[in-house]
């Protein structure tokens, strides 16, 4: 973010902002064609020559598999949302699969209109048809919401927004109230705010938009949304996607390190403090928080790509926040932010499930705004450091970023295998790219292949939170809602029965505590050999078995901690060969015979070996050993038959053998283990704790597995079933 580059320069003398101009001139001027100025000194005069016109950008002929144009022909439609955010109205440029029935041109010229007196206004160029006719064959599309650098604007990147249209994206992209009209000015202190308030805002508008009556009826899908930015945009998009400011670290920690020039108005660390008074009023706060700031994200977002962000105004905690499937790319030697990238190392701290860093070597800033020959204007003001980079091919450098970035929403917000296959990390092998991930692997290469999808959807279950499959296929599922059930379908699929209500008496559930302080919904569901099928009644405090047409056959346990007793309420529930019942409660697994009579319980509360803190015991292997997601500790515990400990692996992460949250645990004939966690991954491990593999795609072009998994069972036929709640149905996967 421009206004910010005092705070990231990696010098050690600091410099000014027109130092910094300077300094930018001279280096760019020796590698490129162009001549930029100083801010405050005059433009050199315009050459005698017509200034050249516009070129949009167009990928090169060795540009990779995503970074070509994709199928679709791409419309653009301008609008203003009227004002409710900061009462300002936003100009919005919208970007979408088109009709092009006659093979025209796709060529638009985008012209800026902020009259800024000291920079005019110019032309930038893209490949689009105006306002044509929406393509709805593959509609409705997911939504993706850009945003633009300070003193930016709506079009700055339009090499990225018109490339996400041709691949089947619907691209919105709104003026912030720092933007080119403001260049070089003093930023508004309540950006922060305002901006992560404008994302969702344009999210809305996005709707109206989508609706039977509205300008592209039909062709937005407000189920599947993306956040992309860059520079302060890309900040935008992770406050948006969950991220938090913390101005108090920034203040105490990263200007304590780095203080900058005192006399330098734009310098953070001096203007921030008396800053502080217009966001805490903004947020509508009394106080700055010591700590984080609220959370501005917006829960319809589903992944966010980041472009050149900053962070040190979030921090470790901060950043550990972002909740949703990240693309964070960064440029290695950027001028304004490489020293706190540096320092913080910001993809280590993203604890998503689903991340993914990409490192531009020697790369800048400025390698995401749109080409200077997109925008020739721009370089006839003398300005040619927001076009330039002094390493990079900037149309090389787009069109890797719209490789990743497309096959990255592809995946994220379409379940397209070969896309995410394109983002395994053994298929990134581009010079001048460092890459890593999480969350890809070779399709080829995973542990399991999708089978089908189990529709549930008619059954309106709102809070999947149990699975369990019985011998002759038949699948069960609690649905922890207001009107608690447990649901029967049978091995095609199709949907047998349902029984349950609120209450207490025999067959009813109380699996929603009584005030969201008093625990987590729950509602665990097993059945035996026999057919039968056991519930987790958790806020009454029993369990309760069933045949497995739902008639009730008897109940057992109570409040408290003592022997039988489900203190807190009863969890995961395994049932073994031999009938014996193993329910886990935080701190322990107790077992009972078939008659619900105690018979022993392992593990007690702590962090070391045997303790857990919060225990979910799976399952357990041939032998009688037992596996337990102790899902606190971010680990799994391995107890003899007789609960004596034997191993565990596991630690708080994102990478193999990682776990955010462990919350259940499968085998199949093979004794291979299947972990699930509640970020939204499935891990593979051998009964030793070493690591096979991992998945979290559908598999059937819905999102990935990105909620929180909520149920996990396996079948005799060894195939694995998966529900989530952020991805609705039951996912049917079997090993490769």
């Amino acid at each position: 973010m421009l206004h910010r580059l005092v705070l990231s320069m990696s010098n050690v003398k600091w410099f000014t902002v027109l130092s910094l101009f300077v300094i930018a001139a001279l280096i760019l001027g020796a590698c490129q064609p162009f001549q930029p100025v100083a801010p405050g000194q005059e433009a050199a005069p315009a050459p005698s020559a017509q200034e050249p016109a516009p070129q949009p950008h167009q990928p090169r002929p060795d540009a990779p598999p995503y970074g070509v144009r994709g199928p679709y022909a791409v419309g653009v439609r301008d609008f203003v949302i009227e004002g409710k955010v900061g009462e300002r109205p936003i100009p919005v440029s919208v970007w979408y699969p088109a009709l092009n029935p006659d093979s025209r041109p796709e060529a638009v010229t985008y012209m800026l209109d902020f009259d800024n007196p000291d920079f005019p206004d110019f032309a930038v160029a893209g490949r689009a048809l105006r306002d044509a006719a929406p393509n709805p064959s593959g509609g409705p599309y997911p939504l993706v919401v850009h945003s633009h650098g300070s003193w930016q604007f709506r079009q700055a990147s339009v090499w990225l927004t018109e490339h996400l249209a041709s691949y089947g994206f619907v691209v919105i992209a709104g003026d912030h109230e720092d933007n080119w009209g403001g260049l070089l000015g003093e930023s508004e202190s309540d950006n922060y705010v305002l901006r992560p308030q404008e994302i969702s805002h344009q999210i809305d508008f996005a709707m109206t938009l989508g609706a039977d009556d509205g300008a592209l009826a039909g062709l937005i899908d407000a189920e599947r949304v993306g956040v992309t930015g860059h520079s302060f945009g890309a900040e935008t998009a992770l406050l948006a996607g969950g991220a938090r400011l913390n101005t108090n670290l920034l203040l105490n920690e990263w200007c304590a390190m780095y203080p900058g020039d005192p006399a330098d108005v734009l310098n953070d660390c001096i203007a921030i403090p008396a800053l502080l008074d217009k966001m805490v009023a903004m947020a509508g706060l009394d106080a700055a928080p010591e700590g984080l700031w609220p959370d501005w994200s917006d829960s319809r977002v589903d992944a966010v790509v980041s472009l050149a962000s900053g962070a040190q105004y979030f921090g470790p905690e901060g950043l550990a926040a972002l909740h949703v499937p990240v693309l964070l790319v960064e440029s290695e030697l950027d001028m304004f932010y490489g020293t706190a990238t540096a320092y913080y190392q910001p993809y280590t701290l993203l604890t998503a499930g689903q991340k993914t860093h990409v490192v531009y070597e020697r790369g800048n800033h400025m390698l995401f705004a749109n080409n200077c020959e997109a925008m020739p204007g721009v370089v006839q003001q003398g300005l040619g450091w927001f076009c330039m980079d002094a390493v990079w091919d900037t149309s090389r450098a787009k069109d890797l970023a719209n490789h990743f970035a497309t096959a990255f929403l592809l995946a994220e917000l379409k379940g397209d295998t070969e896309a995410a296959t394109a983002l395994a990390a053994e298929n990134v092998t581009f010079p001048g790219i460092k890459y890593e991930t999480t969350g890809y692997t070779n399709t080829a290469t995973q542990p399991v292949e999708f089978v089908r999808k189990i529709d549930t959807s008619a059954q309106k279950i709102t809070n999947p939170a149990s699975l369990a499959v019985d011998g002759a296929g038949n699948v069960y599922v609690t649905d922890a809602a207001e009107t608690p059930r447990v649901l029967k379908y049978d091995s095609q699929g199709n949907f047998v029965i349902a029984w349950g209500s609120r209450g207490s008496g025999e067959g009813q559930f109380e699996f929603l505590p009584p005030s969201p302080d008093d625990g987590p919904s729950a509602g665990f569901v097993a059945t035996d050999t026999k057919g039968n099928v056991y519930v987790s009644d958790a806020y009454n405090f029993r369990v309760q078995k069933f045949d497995a047409n739902g008639k009730f056959l008897m109940q057992f346990g109570s409040t408290g901690a003592g022997e039988g007793q489900f203190e807190g309420g009863p969890g995961p529930i395994y049932v073994d060969g031999q009938g014996n019942i193993y329910i886990s409660t935080f701190p322990r697994v107790q077992k009972f015979d078939s008659t619900g009579k105690f018979l022993v319980a392992y593990g007690t509360a702590g962090t070391g070996d045997g303790e857990f803190t919060g225990a979910a015991l799976g399952t357990l292997d041939s032998q009688g050993n037992m596996y337990v997601a102790d899902f606190l500790n971010a680990r799994v515990q391995k107890l003899d038959p007789n609960g004596k400990f034997l191993l565990k692996w596991g630690s708080a992460g994102t990478g193999a053998g990682q776990f955010n949250m462990p919350v259940a645990v499968v085998i199949d004939h093979a004794n291979r283990l299947y972990v699930a966690d509640n970020s939204g991954w499935i891990q593979v491990f051998t009964t030793n704790g070493e690591f096979q593999g991992q998945w979290s795609e559908t598999g059937d072009g819905n999102p990935p597995l990105d909620g929180e998994i909520s149920g996990l069972a396996i079948d005799g036929q060894d195939n694995i079933y998966v529900a989530d709640l952020a991805s609705p149905g039951i996912y049917v996967y079997r090993p490769r």
